[in-house]
């Protein structure tokens, strides 16, 4: 696959994100709708400057692999445990075990990342998807 088709399918993706937020309620839309629009503009930007020629991938291309774990593991605890737990506890492992920060500092932006993360849930009357085990909403945060 070429850079060129990658940053199409992509902006496809960020377009349809962004047509399935117009369904959300109208503060709830807000940011899912923000974030789309602007990866479909940044994946129109991508597809602009790509050579016609480019591949992606490569022999390199496994390098990336431990980093798409990441990603696959907080969608999937967002799932089973909500997402602002899942922030809290993806935002303390991956800067303890991939930044090797000290335990302080992965803590202290572990909580950092939920609080922000329910500030701006309050802020716009986020409801959050349910998960399997909603850890947030059996302790009344969301």
């Amino acid at each position: 696959m070429n850079a060129r088709s990658l940053a199409l399918l992509i902006g496809g993706l960020f377009l349809l994100a962004a047509g399935t937020a117009l369904a959300f309620p109208p503060r709830a839309r807000v940011y899912p709708l923000g974030v789309a629009l602007a990866g479909a503009f940044l994946s129109l930007g991508a597809w602009i400057r790509a050579p016609r020629d480019e591949t992606v991938g490569g022999p390199g291309i496994l390098d990336v692999t431990p980093y798409l774990a990441w990603i696959v593991g907080l969608l999937l605890a967002s799932a089973l445990i909500g997402l602002p737990a899942a922030a809290v506890l993806f935002s303390g492992a991956f800067l303890r075990l991939e930044a090797k920060s000290p335990f302080r500092v992965a803590a202290l932006g572990a909580v950092a990342a939920g609080l922000g993360l329910l500030a701006v849930g309050a802020a716009l009357s986020l409801r959050w998807p349910v998960a399997l085990f909603d850890v947030t909403r059996a302790l009344g945060l969301s």
